[in-house]
């Protein structure tokens, strides 16, 4: 759902969603996102559009066509964005099946990963504190 589709409610940060008529919580911290995600509400945060990631090039270009269309610095930063975005929606993904969280992020890391999909450490807690091998 695109955020300036919910219904507008008293607080700005959160609107109503017609199809599932619950809140949804704006987060633009991590720690708001995993404290939202915990209490099982329903979030949104910000991504790139499409328009400003770079251009997917399928074929053989050759080296004068790539210089020329080289990533522009707020491409780079839009494509970053939105890989870690798709990163801490895999995490918030596994919060139901997992109590290990990233000791840098705080994010979900699922049993099965070797390190944590939206920082990439290795160092875990559970949900309580206590500090995982």
């Amino acid at each position: 759902m695109d955020w300036s589709t919910l219904e507008a409610t008293d607080d700005a940060r959160a609107r109503r969603c017609a199809t599932c008529d619950r809140e949804v919580y704006l987060c633009e911290s991590d720690e708001e996102t995993m404290w939202h995600a915990e209490q099982g509400h329903c979030i949104a945060r910000a991504i790139p559009s499409s328009s400003e990631l770079p251009m997917t090039v399928v074929g053989e270009p050759d080296a004068d066509w790539l210089r020329a269309h080289r990533p522009t610095a707020s491409q780079e930063e839009a494509r970053e964005l939105t890989h870690r975005e798709r990163s801490i929606g895999a995490a918030l993904d596994n919060l139901r099946f997992t109590k290990r969280r990233c000791i840098a992020c705080g994010y979900p890391v699922a049993t099965w990963w070797a390190s944590c999909r939206v920082c990439g450490s290795t160092e875990y807690r559970d949900a309580v504190g206590e500090v995982l091998a």
